[in-house]
């Protein structure tokens, strides 16, 4: 069983911070933030799922916010 280690949040900090991070702590940041992502779009999609003009906005925003934390994980790729 792997050994679980509680990190900083660094998702307010600039790239260059978190290229900055060991090897192993950046990847499990950059995991965490993907996880946390993907539990929220869920959720987000389940609240809306009754009402489809409500749910294709929500896909969209989280369609949106997924491309954001892309590209901020793709910065980080090239600076690490």
């Amino acid at each position: 069983k792997q050994q679980q280690i509680q990190y900083e949040d660094f998702s307010h900090q600039p790239a260059e911070a978190i290229a900055s991070l060991p090897t192993e702590t950046r990847s499990q940041w950059m995991e965490s933030q993907y996880k946390a992502q993907r539990i929220q779009s869920r959720k987000e999609c389940i609240g809306a799922a009754a009402d489809p003009e409500d749910y294709s906005s929500t896909q969209l925003r989280n369609f949106l916010k997924g491309s954001r934390l892309n590209k901020k994980m793709g910065e980080i790729g090239k600076l690490a």
